[in-house]
């Protein structure tokens, strides 16, 4: 057995890697698995939420495993004919924000339709993210066009566009990414975003 102290070589680095990896997925396909089947009833609780933070306190963090829970559903939805645990959790996290299927389904297909790096198979959670608060504010396109049917008549108040500058952005991912246990102070913070992002006057 080698010493503790010794530095691992870039190869073990690499196996090492793989293998946190590979822990993560089976996480969250265990963590689907007890959801989609009701374990958690057979084991005498209630909600899934309620199993997580009593069964699994001191084996993982309630974030870390609601997280990757809500992962799983994402897959489930959006990629149903591709294996639990393929799509990293942090690219899947903005669409916790939206409340329907068909919402995610909408901020999905932007975020996929653009333009992406070579090789890359899904989108980044930059854009992701993007396409999430597009969604939220009735845009259709990235160059901020509203949702048919927002000025039917002349009349109606057209939603505001959203500015989309590095400032906006920094803060828009510090709400995303940063772990609020809170989950009302989370929804406060995603609040304060939707008033600072978009122009004072209606277009």
């Amino acid at each position: 057995m080698k010493s503790k102290l010794e530095a691992m070589t870039k190869e073990e680095a690499k196996s090492t890697l793989q293998l946190i990896r590979i822990s993560s997925s089976e996480i969250r396909i265990l963590l689907y698995e007890m959801y989609i089947r009701k374990g958690y009833i057979a084991l005498g609780y209630s909600t899934m939420s309620e199993f997580i933070k009593t069964k699994l306190k001191g084996i993982l963090s309630k974030s870390y495993a609601t997280r990757q829970l809500q992962a799983a559903k994402f897959e489930a939805l959006l990629l149903p004919e591709m294996p639990i645990g393929t799509i990293k959790e942090s690219i899947l996290r903005p669409l916790g924000s939206l409340k329907t299927d068909e919402l995610i389904k909408k901020a999905w297909e932007i975020a996929t339709g653009y333009k992406r790096k070579k090789g890359r198979k899904h989108p980044t959670g930059k854009q992701v993210l993007k396409a999430v608060e597009l969604v939220k504010c009735g845009i259709n396109e990235e160059t901020n066009e509203n949702s048919p049917g927002d000025t039917d008549s002349s009349t109606s108040t057209r939603k505001p566009k959203v500015i989309w500058d590095s400032r906006v952005e920094q803060y828009l991912e510090l709400i995303v990414y940063k772990e609020f246990d809170d989950f009302e102070l989370r929804e406060m913070a995603i609040l304060i975003f939707e008033k600072i992002s978009t122009e004072d006057s209606l277009v």
